[in-house]
């Protein structure tokens, strides 16, 4: 029953921070979109940053994408992308992060790679 009690709370975490994906996405570009109010982007950023606090506090991690060999369990390749001096099947660019809750993947990275 314990077992049991805490594979029904994990499975709600991951549902719950499925749902604030879009939601960490959207602060995340908005703290890296340029902007003259300074103001402005330090609230943007101290937000995402409390996000990311209490995503970690979960359990939940960003993957690693960027410059890593492609992954198909981590990542999800939509495109290739030829690069110079990279090798076959190396993640690109990352155009939305992945991210893990306790070593399971609760959203695929979505990457472009070297064909």
């Amino acid at each position: 029953t314990q077992k049991e009690n805490e594979g029904a709370f994990g499975n709600g975490v991951a549902h719950a921070a499925e749902q604030m994906l879009p939601v960490l996405d959207v602060l995340d570009a908005a703290a890296n979109a340029p902007t003259t109010d300074e103001e402005y982007k330090k609230g943007v950023v101290m937000t995402l940053d409390k996000c990311r606090e209490v995503f970690e506090k979960l359990g939940i991690s960003e993957i690693e994408a960027l410059d890593q060999p492609f992954n198909p369990e981590l990542h999800n390749a939509v495109m290739q992308e030829p690069c110079e001096g990279k090798d076959s099947c190396i993640v690109t660019k990352v155009m939305q992060k992945g991210y893990m809750l306790n070593g399971r993947v609760i959203r695929h990275a979505m990457v472009a790679v070297t064909p």
